[in-house]
């Protein structure tokens, strides 16, 4: 049989044709992964200088002090340290002699040792008038007169300051008290202005004595003011004060005192009456 001519060449087409077998398309790129955005570098702040520390105070003295708010007239208006006791006299003896005071009243030894030496004592006791301790303070007034110390102004300026300023009610009262026997010139505007405006009954009340002592006829319309006090014993000294000073314009104000709450109060208006007008009068029954 004979093969045509063109059988060959398709043989050899098929023989390449399986030997390679059908072909696969080509696969597509892998997708490229997605590349992050490169953060700009942050431009560095530089630290706010720290603040320069501020000096210290200076420390405080150790020393006790006068309270701003004490309850005198006047209010504290510095801190005025207390004087110790190595501090109230260059003789040191007279220094420890006052300083017993803090154990009580003073001695008849100290009286002497004050009268013998007027010219440094003088100072010591105004000084022991702003000690350190409370009842020094409270007992110092009394001895200008006991020593037989005239006041001068720079006695009236101490009493000034303790009487405004010292923060002790007991130490206050005394040093009006002690002004009953000491003539200080000048003192009783101050006397009329704790009648009027201190706090405390005891010293009201030393202030209208003192003033009642002194024979302060000033003092007439603020001693029958104060026959309206609310303490006892100020209404007491109030009228007391008027009966010495001879103030016969308050004879109207005595009279009413006779009715009184207080029997003592109301005894001391009769006596009073009767010292400035000669008559007799009775106590009226308080309603």
């Amino acid at each position: 049989m004979r093969i045509p001519s063109r059988w060959p060449l398709l043989i050899v087409v098929g023989f390449v044709a399986s030997a390679c077998g059908p072909r696969k398309p080509p696969s597509a790129p892998a997708a490229a992964a997605p590349v992050a955005p490169v953060a700009e570098a942050a431009t560095p702040v530089p630290p706010e200088p720290a603040p320069a520390p501020e000096p210290a105070a200076p420390a405080a003295p150790e020393v006790a002090t006068v309270p701003e708010s004490s309850g005198a007239v006047a209010k504290g208006e510095l801190l005025e340290p207390f004087v110790k006791t190595a501090d109230l006299s260059t003789d040191a003896a007279l220094a420890d002699a006052v300083a017993t005071l803090k154990g009580g009243r003073p001695t008849e030894a100290l009286i002497a040792q004050l009268k013998a030496r007027k010219n440094i004592a003088k100072q010591a006791l105004l000084k022991a008038m702003w000690h350190e301790e409370v009842n020094v303070r409270a007992q110092a007034p009394s001895l200008f007169a006991e020593a037989g110390i005239t006041a001068d102004d720079d006695v009236l300026k101490e009493f000034q300051r303790v009487l405004r300023k010292e923060p002790d009610r007991d130490a206050r009262g005394m040093a009006a008290k002690a002004l009953v026997r000491l003539r200080v010139p000048g003192i009783a505007p101050l006397l009329i202005e704790l009648l009027q405006k201190d706090g405390e009954g005891q010293v009201r009340a030393n202030a209208a004595y003192a003033l009642g002592a002194q024979e302060e006829r000033s003092a007439t319309d603020a001693l029958v003011a104060g026959m309206t006090d609310s303490e006892t014993w100020v209404r007491m000294r109030c009228i007391t004060a008027l009966r010495r000073i001879g103030a016969k314009s308050a004879v109207p104000a005595l009279e009413k005192a006779l009715s009184d709450p207080n029997s003592l109060v109301r005894a001391d208006a009769v006596l009073a009456l009767k010292t400035l007008t000669g008559k007799t009068y009775s106590e009226k029954p308080h309603l």
